[in-house]
């Protein structure tokens, strides 16, 4: 998740330089812009993927199941979010 870049650059410091190639991340909290900052500051040649995201809902919480019962939901979240 974006809001825990700790673990990513745990796992960096500690692999053989070239091990990664880069990192994937999941966007249920968090803010990408934070997450990809952090991780490229550390890491400049490192590749960022997003490869999971559900929007965040009315309370703040991810809610998987209204994401599924309503796509448009999540694309509003993305398009306002990611894009």
């Amino acid at each position: 998740n974006w809001d825990h870049t700790e673990f990513p650059l745990e796992v960096l410091k500690d692999s053989a330089a070239g091990t990664f190639a880069g990192v994937a991340w999941h966007c249920y909290s968090g803010t990408m812009e934070q997450a990809y900052q952090t991780l490229q500051h550390a890491y400049p040649n490192l590749e960022t993927h997003m490869t999971e995201c559900v929007a965040l809902f009315d309370n703040g919480a991810c809610d998987v199941s209204t994401g599924m019962r309503d796509f448009a939901v999540n694309h509003q979240w993305d398009m306002t979010h990611i894009f």
